[in-house]
């Protein structure tokens, strides 16, 4: 009988163990399901940071481009209206027509006006529109502006504005009319 015993022992001994290597493989695979959520939360989480941060620089990147290029436009504007003052000096417009001419062949720019100091075209791209009233066509503060400035128009074309100076009067107003090809960067998409 004292074999019996002794088997009797051993199978609980058993069960002891069995029991606690589940209950440790339980908790094992608790603990790995929870990092797992945890992992993917903070991936979520950085990827999102990621997006954020990178639509941020895209825009300020395009804005930073767009300010640039009306930068740009003024300067060529404010340089051309310095030649434009010369040529008006001397009662001359033909090198200005000329001029104009070749500017409107680059493909950003769309017409080119010059008024005089009342506001009446005497030159543009467009000879449909010479002698009229520049307010008739766009706004007049356009052409009343004492220095260079650029106007943004809702269908996507900027305006540069450069009043032409005399010695002692102004003589007339230069107006750029462009569609600028801004760089952008390109978008990412999943």
């Amino acid at each position: 009988m004292e074999n019996n015993d002794s088997t009797a022992e051993t199978p609980k001994k058993k069960k002891w163990y069995l029991h606690w290597a589940v209950i440790l493989a339980a908790v094992f695979l608790i603990a790995l399901v929870v990092v797992y959520f945890v992992k993917q939360s903070q991936i979520n989480s950085l990827q999102e940071k990621h997006e954020t941060t990178l639509n941020e620089l895209q825009t300020e990147f395009d804005s930073f481009t767009a300010s640039n290029s009306k930068s740009n436009y003024s300067l060529v504007a404010q340089t051309f209206s310095w030649t434009i003052r010369k040529e008006m000096m001397n009662d001359n417009l033909e090198p200005v027509n000329s001029y104009f001419n070749i500017l409107v062949k680059n493909n950003d720019v769309q017409e080119l006006f010059l008024t005089d100091a009342s506001g009446i075209i005497i030159l543009s791209t467009n000879k449909k529109y010479q002698d009229k009233p520049f307010g008739d066509l766009y706004d007049q503060k356009m052409i009343q502006t004492n220095e260079v400035k650029s106007f943004q128009a809702e269908e996507g074309s900027l305006f540069v504005a450069s009043p032409v100076f005399g010695y002692e009067k102004r003589l007339g107003t230069l107006v750029m009319k462009i569609h600028p090809e801004y760089f952008q960067s390109e978008k990412l998409t999943k």
